[in-house]
Parts: structure tokens; C-alpha cells; sequence
């Protein structure tokens, strides 16, 4: 049995918004063999049978309330990936300064250790020993004395620049100062409170990074439960779009079924072999509406 355009419209989707309408089409009755007699034509007013045939109402009611359940539902999931999308960009406002404060502290840190480090006489040497090699290779009286004297100056900043990058590659990681012997009496004083500070940012250093590394641990993970939940959300948007639609039309089916059979009933009481809609005729002589009675049997059951 084809639906009824006007039919169709009344159930209009109120999550997904409105669609195109359908073609209009008519109710009609198959027609039975004549008998020798000339077949009758009725009509009913199709769109107002159906606005106040009852089951109309309750199918509406019916579908208003589990588009209701889908919007809430709807509206739950949407909430959830907003809320992550928003914790999100706290964290991600959180990190930025952590990370540079570690950035800054983990330079600062590298600075104090190598000044820590000549103090101490690791490096201490290094000044002393470059002026020696460079007053060699000055006073040399042969080529191959002052090619030895650069060498060994070179051989001399080398030291100390692997010497530096050493150190830097262990920053945070030292966990205390290096042992070079006993510090002069002179400046005991001047290294304790060195070391003292030193300490102090290797704690810093330390807790900022636990700070960034807890920090970017959660980010990841959500990061990762937005992926699911977005692709869930997208996957379920699809979904009821298809369900409403399909929930739509089995109702619309059902009250037009019951319509169907009491416009039977009614022209088979009548001896009326074809019933269509009013609003699809173009002319006719003749014809019986059949829209009243219709109605108030409808409003019978």
C-alpha cells in the first residue's frame, strides 16, 4: 500500500530536522470485478483522516518519546567529548610552562656545574696548562718543537671541551658533586654554599621533570580516549539517523494499515469500487466523500 505524502509529513524527525517531503500519493482500494454493474468512485480527505485518527496521536507520542531518549542520549555523548577537548587544552596550557621552566633550570643547572667543576679542579688546570703550551710553541727554535707545542694546546682544549659536553650530558642526572680531592681551606667556605645551590636545582630539576612526564602521560591518554569517543559519537550521530527514519515509517505504516481497512469496510458497505484521495483528484462526476463516515468510525475504536 503506498503512503500518503500527507501521511508522512506529520512525522517529521525532530533530532535530525526535516527531510524532503515524499511525493504525494494517494489511498487507493483495488478494484473488484463490476458484475455487470458500473463501478462507483469515493474519496476521503486523506491528511485530515489521518490528523485525527487516534493511533495517529499515540504513534506520534510514541516516536516523540524515544526521539526524546535519543537527544538526551545524543546530547550525553556530546558533552563527554567536549569535556575532554577541554581538559585537554588545560593540560596542554599546564605543560607548555613546565616544560620550559625544566628547559631553563636543566641550562641553569649545566652552567653552575661546569663553574663547579673548575672550582673544584677537574678544569682548574686548564688556563694554567694552555698558557704553557702556548709560551712552548712561542719560544720554540725548531718547526717540529712548535707543531709539538700546538698539538698538545689542542690536545689541551680538546680535553676540555669533551671535558664540558660530559658534564652537560649528565645534567640532571648527577646526583652529586664530583670527588677531585679536598678543597682549599680558602675556599671551603665559597664551595659548600656552591654545592648547596646546586643541589637545590638538581631537586628542581628533578621535580619539574616528574611534573612534565605526569603531565604529558595524561595528555596521551586523553588524547586517546577523544579518538574513541569522537568516532563514537560520529558513528552514533549515523546511526539513529537511519533508526528515527526507520522507526518513522514503520509507524506511519501501521496507521495507514488500520486506515486502509476501515476505508474497506466502508466502501465495500457502500458498493464503492475505488476510493481515493481528495487532494489527488483533478475532476470527477459523481463521486461519494467518503471522509466523514470515515472519521467517525476511526474515532470508534
Amino acid at each position: 500500500m503506498p503512503l500518503s505524502g500527507a501521511a508522512v509529513g506529520l512525522l517529521a524527525l525532530a533530532v535530525l530536522g526535516p527531510a524532503a517531503p515524499p511525493p504525494a500519493r494517494a489511498l487507493e482500494l483495488e478494484l473488484r470485478e463490476a458484475r455487470g454493474e458500473r463501478g462507483t468512485i469515493g474519496y476521503i480527505d486523506m491528511e485530515q483522516v489521518f490528523k485525527e485518527f487516534p493511533k495517529t496521536r499515540e504513534a506520534k507520542e510514541a516516536f516523540d518519546l524515544e526521539v526524546k531518549k535519543t537527544k538526551e542520549e545524543l546530547q550525553k555523548k556530546r558533552v563527554e567529548v567536549s569535556k575532554l577537548r577541554s581538559q585537554i587544552g588545560e593540560l596542554e596550557a599546564e605543560l607548555e610552562p613546565q616544560k620550559e621552566k625544566l628547559k631553563d633550570l636543566k641550562s641553569s643547572l649545566a652552567a653552575k656545574t661546569i663553574v663547579a667543576q673548575i672550582a673544584r679542579g677537574s678544569l682548574r688546570n686548564v688556563p694554567q696548562k694552555l698558557a704553557e703550551a702556548e709560551t712552548v710553541q712561542t719560544q720554540a727554535e725548531s718547526e717540529a718543537d712548535r707543531q709539538a707545542a700546538q698539538k698538545e694546546a689542542e690536545g689541551i682544549r680538546q680535553g676540555a671541551e669533551d671535558e664540558i659536553s660530559k658534564i652537560i650530558a649528565e645534567v640532571p642526572e648527577t646526583a652529586a658533586e664530583p670527588q677531585s680531592g679536598r678543597p682549599e681551606p680558602a675556599a671551603s667556605v665559597k664551595t659548600s654554599s656552591s654545592t648547596a645551590g646546586l643541589e637545590d636545582l638538581r631537586q628542581q630539576v628533578q621535580t619539574t621533570s616528574s611534573t612534565v612526564q605526569s603531565l604529558e602521560m595524561q595528555l596521551a591518554l586523553k588524547r586517546s580516549g577523544l579518538e574513541v569517543k569522537a568516532a563514537a559519537l560520529a558513528e552514533f550521530q549515523a546511526k539513529i539517523k537511519e533508526d528515527l527514519e526507520g522507526l518513522e515509517k514503520r509507524k506511519i505504516q501501521i496507521v495507514l494499515g488500520k486506515i486502509y481497512q476501515i476505508v474497506r469496510e466502508i466502501a465495500e458497505e457502500e458498493g464503492i469500487s475505488v476510493v481515493v484521495d481528495k487532494n489527488a483528484i483533478l475532476y470527477g462526476q459523481e463521486a461519494v466523500d467518503l471522509t466523514e463516515k470515515t472519521l467517525a468510525k476511526i474515532k470508534e475504536l
